[in-house]
């Protein structure tokens, strides 16, 4: 996520979506700068001997792939856990008869202990990227940049 402009979405997970864990950094397509979609949870600790943890946490409707997703950072992996929980299944009652057809919770969670320097914990959502513009053709030469204050 390091080279994209992470715009954070909420907690619902379009129809036909199929979510994959994974623990490997995530290399999503695209260019420098471009929009990532994503929801993010995390963490921070900075006195020794403290923790980080961060977790996401999603249902699905097996059938629709549609669901619902929540995200929660806290001093441990059983808080994170616990807050993740509650608030799926909170969200779940939310939404009546759909919210009684999604499946079982899954969670991705990590966590960090403070030694010495600050540490973050930070486990994150990957929707989908987009570019600001279409990708110009090498001879066009890079576009003008325009800054300043504007009129109007």
């Amino acid at each position: 996520m390091a080279n994209y402009n992470v715009i954070r979405l909420s907690s619902v997970i379009p129809p036909y979506s199929l979510v994959t864990a994974t623990s490997a950094p995530l290399s999503p397509k695209g260019r420098w700068g471009d929009r990532l979609y994503a929801s993010v949870a995390e963490a921070v600790a900075d006195v020794p001997g403290a923790e980080a943890w961060a977790g996401i946490g999603w249902v699905q409707d097996g059938e629709t792939g549609q669901g619902l997703l929540a995200e929660h950072g806290g001093q441990s992996e059983t808080q994170v856990r616990s807050d993740l929980e509650v608030t799926l299944e909170s969200l779940r009652r939310g939404r009546g008869p759909v919210g009684e057809r999604l499946g079982d919770v899954h969670m991705v969670t990590r966590g960090v202990r403070c030694t010495g320097d600050p540490v973050c914990s930070l486990v994150l959502a990957a929707f989908t990227t987009e570019a600001w513009a279409p990708v110009p053709s090498p001879s066009a030469g890079p576009p003008p940049a325009r800054f300043g204050p504007t009129s109007g």
